[in-house]
């Protein structure tokens, strides 16, 4: 299935200035990956590469095991681990050492998206489930195509950034592959409304506060990304929203929700913790 209004937007990326001087920058200027990040290098394309690599090895992992108890068992210890890891990295992001009102506040949608990939692996909830794959995929995939990350890989950022969404797209494969989740056009309708409040939500504290939580703020990422694209602040949110809900409606429009049967893991749960409490 083509998407020309995606493609035209990859189209526009590929062409944009900023971008492509960022590429030439980071690939010719031999920066040391220790000290500091910079994006579309190779030391970007092996980082993206490797983590994709070992969250698709989860996921066929968690099929194997499917409606077995090791799967259930495998769900509930990444849960857990997603927890422990994302309270212990805000934790140390509000450290006076470490806060920064433009960085600091876990308002952004990849903030939010680690707890909710918890929820979805414990308990099988289907709004969790439905939300972790809309943001999984459509949003918090585009940390591994344009980061926003300054700091190289000696520095405690690099790990939370990488390992925070890291969790959310691999959960959401996991939760796509292993355990068999396919959207609906409930799905869609009801992540949708609820992307869209909570940005607007987030235009209002940004618009009072000069913040660009959500990327939804007049001002610009310090690295370059597709807000570039999508013209000034503030019709842009315009702009980012409508892609967004285009991104939404691709990743619902594939599975032909209309003329699919439910898979088996949402049919019968297999018997543990997380299948007592599915929704």
């Amino acid at each position: 299935m083509t998407l020309p209004a995606d493609v035209a937007i990859l189209a526009r990326v590929a062409m944009t200035s900023e971008l492509s001087a960022a590429l030439a920058e980071g690939v010719d200027a031999g920066v040391d990956p220790i000290l500091e990040f910079r994006p579309f290098t190779w030391f970007h394309a092996a980082t993206a590469g490797t983590l994709l690599l070992c969250s698709l090895a989860m996921a066929l992992l968690g099929r194997r095991w499917r409606s077995t108890p090791a799967e259930v068992a495998l769900g509930a210890f990444w849960g857990g681990v997603i927890i422990a890891r994302q309270g212990i990295e805000v934790a140390w992001y509000l450290l006076p050492r470490h806060f920064s009102w433009e960085r600091s506040l876990p308002l952004q949608y990849c903030d939010l998206a680690p707890w909710i990939a918890a929820v979805a692996l414990l308990t099988r909830r289907r709004w969790a489930r439905a939300m972790l794959y809309y943001w999984g995929i459509a949003l918090c995939t585009q940390a591994y195509i344009t980061p926003t990350l300054e700091e190289g890989l000696g520095h405690t950022r690099y790990w939370w950034f990488w390992l925070g969404h890291t969790h959310i797209v691999a959960a959401a494969m996991y939760d796509l592959i292993a355990r068999g989740y396919r959207p609906t056009w409930p799905d869609f309708r009801t992540v949708s409304w609820i992307t869209f409040a909570y940005a607007m939500a987030l235009v209002t504290f940004n618009a009072f506060t000069g913040m660009n939580y959500g990327y939804l703020g007049p001002t610009d990422p310090a690295r370059p990304t597709i807000i570039d694209i999508l013209g000034p602040y503030p019709l842009r949110i315009v702009s980012l929203f409508a892609v967004v809900l285009t991104a939404f409606w691709a990743l619902t429009i594939v599975w032909k929700p209309g003329r699919s049967r439910p898979s088996p893991a949402d049919a019968t749960p297999p018997s543990g913790p997380a299948s007592a409490n599915a929704g």
